[in-house]
């Protein structure tokens, strides 16, 4: 909701002074903002912004693409932390939404590439799509995805109406993927299912989610969380 939050997380336990934030406020009408913690021993950071975009006409404004750029030793590469427009009143009918965060998304990718086409890049977040729909496939066409069905044991980062599906999305440009040294791991990406994110709905297991409707069930998503594994060495 805020940076406070943020830093609330790293201020506490073992995380204190070993992390830092990147955040911007953004303009989403229910407060929400994307935000990177990064371990401020291992990277420094070079660069950080945000991608803005607009929404159709009468549509309230999203969540900004955050994004940074990292150093560690003598290696770089780039983070981008989306939360794409939600499929709130229909997927077809939302979908154009997506499509504007894609552009915007693509364009930096674009850019990135277009100066050095072995830029290492990490590109992830909710996407509020599956990997078959036309917006992360626009992200795809130019970036390896790390998260699939098949990265978990339940199908899916999300479940709705007893069904499974793929919304949190990690991919990474070619550029990080060869060689030996500074790489993302191969076949790495998971779905992760720890057991107390998880709990019992009507007979299904399903991600343990902070409100219900209008009522507080103490969980903590109702994402199951995504991640990559990176040899910096």
């Amino acid at each position: 909701e805020n940076e406070q939050v943020v830093r609330d997380i790293i201020n506490y336990g073992n995380l204190k002074g070993k992390y830092g934030i990147v955040h911007f406020e953004s303009l989403d009408a229910r407060g929400i903002d994307n935000a990177i913690i990064y371990d401020s021993i291992q990277l420094t950071i070079l660069r950080k912004g945000i991608l803005r975009f607009d929404m159709p006409e009468g549509s309230s404004p999203s969540r900004d693409i955050v994004w940074a750029q990292f150093r560690n030793g003598l290696a770089t590469f780039y983070v981008m932390v989306n939360h794409w427009p939600s499929r709130r009143g229909g997927q077809v009918e939302s979908e154009p939404k997506r499509l504007i965060a894609a552009t915007a998304a693509r364009e930096f990718v674009d850019s990135l590439l277009t100066v050095d086409k072995k830029t290492k890049i990490v590109f992830m977040g909710d996407l509020n799509d599956t990997p078959e729909n036309r917006a992360p496939q626009m992200m795809s066409n130019v970036l390896k995805p790390m998260i699939t069905p098949t990265s978990g044991e339940f199908g899916g980062t999300h479940n709705y109406r007893g069904e499974w599906s793929v919304l949190d999305h990690i991919m990474v440009s070619k550029g990080f993927c060869g060689g030996k040294g500074y790489r993302v791991q191969k076949k790495s990406g998971k779905i992760n299912s720890f057991d107390f994110i998880l709990t019992e709905y009507k007979g299904n297991t399903v991600p343990f989610r902070t409100y219900g409707g209008g009522r507080y069930l103490k969980g903590y998503s109702d994402h199951l969380p995504v991640s990559i594994n990176v040899n910096f060495k």
